[in-house]
């Protein structure tokens, strides 16, 4: 798991969303589809997850 883009580089602001990479071994969805069963409305800020296999 890693942080990117504006809260990665310390540079937010207003309406700033927090970009979480995630690696996992496989994934039985498509890319585009993999983040859809993470609950992303919990945490405080937006929120934006892509799954990555390490293909």
């Amino acid at each position: 798991m890693g942080c990117f883009g504006s809260h990665a580089r310390d540079d937010l602001g207003v309406g700033s969303d927090l970009d979480v990479v995630l690696r996992v071994r496989q994934a039985a969805k498509p890319f585009v589809r993999r983040a859809v069963r993470w609950d992303l409305s919990v945490p405080p800020v937006l929120c934006d997850a892509p799954a990555h296999t390490p293909e």
